[in-house]
């Protein structure tokens, strides 16, 4: 498993998706986990990413 946080409002889960497309295709997406509320967001999807992935070689 591999999880991976984000906490960069300028950025989206899609910059997360893309980059283990390119640098790690053998990675495939199982969830997203809702951040504890400690991170509530200010401003709606500009808060804490967190996506989990299950590496799998030769996946990609």
């Amino acid at each position: 498993k591999v999880m991976l946080c984000l906490n960069a409002p300028e950025l989206g889960e899609q910059f997360l998706f893309d980059n283990v497309a390119e640098h790690c295709p053998d990675c495939v997406f199982q969830e997203q986990l809702a951040p504890p509320a400690v991170f509530n967001e200010a401003e709606a999807g500009k808060g804490l990413k967190v996506l989990i992935f299950t590496y799998l070689p030769n996946a990609g």
